[in-house]
């Protein structure tokens, strides 16, 4: 009986909903417990693609699937995500917190008024309302599931404070509908599963360098994103706490404004963002792409107690005529080894190393690959993945090489 955790080490977008979908068949329940459909899980599956924005990535696997009260919801998105999923799978277990805060009409107009505000100053959010909804709850008014289903939630200090108006009484009933059916004490039931030596697997949404306190604020997610918030998300006793698995892109990327040491030039960045499909699931925005950032990995392994890692992508950089890993930064003229968002970072420049550029990789390839093993990979890619277990002192155990569930191989 434990309970591990799936964790982004980079500013979010590093494959998290292939590897949760790649590994849930060993666990009784796989748990979302942070964010809310700002979050795009793809899995690719048997001929079958699905995004996932509220429900857990383990859904095409048969398993419990369950979403924390740390968690937000919108019951308008979740409607049409469920209804989505119906046309794939015949059936599935899903229940929601009846504690977890709810998404409303305002939050969302809110979220766009508030980047209109800020003008130049921007983050570059999702605007879907994330940010409004996490402070109402603080606030203590934001309707949760529980106050929809026994209609006891009042609009009237909300709407007078935000000053936005909409058809609440419609709202409600169509949340209610929503959601009735999947209302749970889902720290009971976690509880339950672990209590008969079941497993759980956590997953988490964006990534450690987008966490409110250890990100690059202000340029962060409204919700914490480290793998110990799993436990106060879903109130299970840190004593079940197993494995913490990292994933990471082979490269860097981000969504929106912030800093980004080892950005590249767009016209390479170009061939490695159409190689990789690098736009976002959610918004459909172009990512920002950069070399890989060993400090900032660091940082991110160290902050999340990380026990392994899971590296996705790798195919995308076979073809590449460089290959370039930032080992440290210069930042006012000062060499700095290590990544804090509460140095100057907008300001560093990255100090790279150069290594063997891995050969182009066709279908052929990747199959032939994956039929005989990591071996069988070309000697500069199993070069380029030492590198960075080396450089983070931590293990890959798996590597992506497709979009594809079966696209993986384990690193031996």
């Amino acid at each position: 009986m434990r309970a591990d955790i799936v964790v982004g080490l980079q500013w979010g977008d590093e494959g998290k909903g292939k590897v949760v979908d790649y590994l849930a068949s060993l666990y009784n329940a796989v748990v979302r417990f942070n964010g809310g459909p700002n979050a795009g899980h793809t899995v690719i599956a048997n001929n079958t693609s699905f995004t996932f924005h509220h429900i857990p990535s383990g859904a095409l696997r048969g398993t419990k699937l369950f979403i924390a009260p740390g968690m937000l919801v919108n019951p308008e998105i979740l409607n049409e995500e469920i209804l989505s999923l119906k046309q794939l799978v015949s059936s599935f277990y899903l229940k929601i917190d009846s504690r977890t805060s709810l998404i409303t009409p305002a939050d969302v107009v809110l979220d766009k008024k508030i980047e209109e505000l800020k003008g130049a100053s921007s983050i570059g959010t999702t605007l879907r309302g994330i940010g409004p909804a996490y402070s109402s709850k603080a606030l203590r008014i934001s309707p949760r599931v529980v106050d929809v289903l026994n209609e006891s939630f009042d609009f009237s200090i909300y709407k007078k404070l935000y000053n936005v108006e909409f058809e609440s009484e419609l709202w409600l009933k169509n949340a209610k509908k929503t959601l009735k059916d999947y209302a749970s004490d889902v720290r009971e039931e976690l509880l339950e599963i672990l209590s008969k030596q079941g497993n759980v697997l956590f997953e988490s949404a964006q990534g450690t360098l987008l966490d409110p306190i250890y990100g690059t604020y202000p340029y962060v997610t409204s919700s914490n994103t480290t793998a110990s918030y799993a436990f106060v998300s879903s109130g299970i006793p840190y004593k079940y706490s197993g494995k913490v698995i990292g994933v990471l892109k082979a490269y860097s990327t981000r969504v929106g404004k912030g800093p980004m040491p080892t950005e590249m030039s767009e016209d390479l960045a170009m061939v490695i963002r159409e190689g990789g499909k690098e736009y976002g699931a959610t918004t459909g925005r172009a990512r920002r792409i950069g070399w890989l950032d060993i400090p900032a990995l660091k940082y991110a392994t160290e902050i999340n107690g990380t026990d392994e890692i899971f590296i996705t992508k790798l195919d995308v950089l076979s073809g590449i005529k460089e290959l370039k890993v930032a080992v440290s930064y210069n930042i006012d003229g000062k060499e700095v080894e290590n990544f804090s968002p509460l140095e100057n970072i907008e300001s560093a420049k990255a100090v790279y190393q150069n290594l063997d550029p891995i050969p182009k990789l066709y279908a052929s390839d990747i199959s032939y690959i994956i039929k005989n093993g990591w071996r069988a990979a070309p000697v500069q890619m199993r070069k380029y993945v030492s590198f960075i277990e080396e450089s983070l002192r931590t293990k890959i155990s798996y590597a992506s090489l497709g979009a594809e569930r079966g696209m993986t191989v384990k690193v031996e």
